[in-house]
């Protein structure tokens, strides 16, 4: 009988902890979309698109503001549906990362106040994308995980990377220079450090990844690999246009090629790359 009763209080303990964690996921996700809500509106408003404008409304078109009207929404979409599939798998992963890092890194007021003039920049020199390459073998954990995280927040969190292309020299050069904390993208799809790992074995893809990044706030641009003694970086435009685009553009530049450091330029993301920038996560391209 005392068995019976054990067994009954045992399955409405385990139903009510059950209904909390649900209810926590269900707050924890409100909250979040009602900070994207929030962090949009301020766009609009930094951006002059309503609200009283800092900036002059005027200079935008009527097919500007209903297409950066349109985007945001669709963006705000896009988060929610990526929102509560994160939270979802969660449950079954307590290797999933903060919610915070997820949240500074998705939010629009998360941009750099003048992010319309890097996006305005980088298409106007025909930059579509930015690359990232990986080990094959990496790619479930990043789908997984939820994007790309920089080597030093998964060694903070425990976060295994099943085959990391950095070696020690690197990070400590990224130590030296307070850039542990970034992921790397390129603007060139044959990077030399690609065709090292090559030579070592890996099984190397290319990510395509979108070039919204460059406009979050805590984004760097590097003139070269940032690794390089002689590299210059910074968030700031001026600090992207430093950047020698026709040299990036050029294909199997050799060591003795003026071309090849600022082949090697870099755009640095603050801790993680969130998946919804990964254009090609289901079919990235062979190296």
């Amino acid at each position: 009988m005392l068995c019976y009763i054990g067994f009954i209080l045992l399955c409405i303990w385990g139903y009510k902890a059950d209904k909390r964690k649900k209810e926590k996921r269900e707050q924890e996700l409100a909250e979040l979309t009602r900070q994207i809500h929030i962090s949009y509106i301020e766009k609009l408003r930094k951006d002059g698109i309503f609200y009283g404008p800092q900036r002059d409304i005027g200079s935008l078109s009527s097919h500007e503001l209903d297409y950066y009207y349109e985007k945001g929404i669709e963006a705000e979409k896009k988060h929610k549906e990526w929102l509560k599939s994160y939270i979802r798998q969660s449950r079954f992963s307590h290797n999933m990362p903060h919610l915070s890092v997820i949240r500074d890194s998705i939010t629009t007021s998360n941009n750099k106040p003048d992010w319309l003039a890097f996006k305005n920049y980088l298409e106007q020199r025909d930059v579509n994308f930015f690359y990232h390459f990986t080990d094959r073998s990496n790619l479930y954990s990043i789908k997984q995980k939820g994007g790309l995280f920089s080597w030093k927040y998964c060694e903070e969190n425990h976060i295994n990377i099943p085959k990391a292309g950095g070696d020690i020299l690197g990070r400590r050069l990224d130590v030296r220079y307070n850039l542990e904390n970034y992921v790397r993208l390129s603007f060139c799809i044959d990077h030399p450090m690609a065709y090292r790992l090559k030579q070592e074995g890996y099984d190397l893809v290319l990510l395509k990844i979108k070039i919204d990044v460059a406009w979050l706030n805590d984004t760097l641009f590097s003139d070269m690999n940032a690794t390089d003694i002689e590299h210059r970086h910074g968030p700031l435009l001026e600090d992207l246009m430093l950047i020698d685009i026709d040299a990036t553009r050029e294909s199997f530049v050799s060591r003795t090629s003026p071309s090849f450091r600022k082949h090697q330029a870099e755009v640095l993301v603050k801790n993680f790359v969130p998946i919804e920038y990964i254009e090609n996560i289901n079919n990235p391209i062979n190296l």
